[in-house]
């Protein structure tokens, strides 16, 4: 379990389980996916597609592939952060996230991804963290501008949707660019591997 946040933007950040289902299943019911986005939880949000996100959630960590962690407020589920590993060689991996409606606009998706890459940073060997959203989804692109993610370019049309194509952000943070944004807000630095 990982604290963040004060007030409004307070909660904790919990891996998710199997027994997740039931506060999934809330969140899907009320779910609206933001503008251009490619979220997961939309792709099948009946019970049997949420208990496969679930299990593939639960698999891929056990397989050292990636890492997911359930957004909780005192109001219940408020959305989820994954971690994909693209590299681990190289220590690459990629961060996606998503928020409920009724939790949106108030920072608590830039406390909740903050603190979860202060955790991979700390836990973990990673060098280069990336957070690729369509270049329309501003309020995805402003969490990744207020964390102190560079962008690095724009693929032309890589994302897919229904209504036809999108144009996907290139975000990326070193493990130098965190540390540095740590020792600046009087925060322990991360660890080296």
């Amino acid at each position: 379990m990982v604290a963040f946040g004060e007030a409004e933007r307070a909660g904790t950040l919990h891996r998710i389980e199997r027994d997740d289902a039931a506060a999934f299943a809330a969140l899907a019911s009320d779910y609206a996916p933001a503008p251009r986005s490619n979220e997961w939880l939309d792709a099948d949000p009946s019970p049997a597609g949420i208990a496969r996100f679930l299990e593939n959630a639960v698999a891929r960590r056990l397989q050292g592939r990636g890492e997911w962690v359930a957004i909780w407020t005192d109001e219940g589920l408020a959305g989820a952060i994954g971690m994909e590993l693209l590299s681990s060689s190289a220590g690459i991996a990629s961060v996606d996230y998503l928020l409920g409606p009724r939790f949106r606009g108030r920072g608590l998706a830039t406390a909740a991804v903050g603190a979860f890459i202060d955790h991979l940073f700390r836990s973990t060997p990673l060098h280069r963290i990336e957070i690729n959203p369509d270049v329309e989804n501003k309020p995805s692109c402003a969490v990744a501008d207020r964390l102190g993610f560079r962008r690095e370019g724009v693929l032309r049309e890589r994302l897919h949707y229904a209504d036809g194509y999108g144009d996907q952000a290139v975000y990326a943070l070193l493990r130098r660019d965190w540390a540095e944004r740590a020792a600046e807000a009087g925060a322990a630095r991360p660890r080296s591997p």
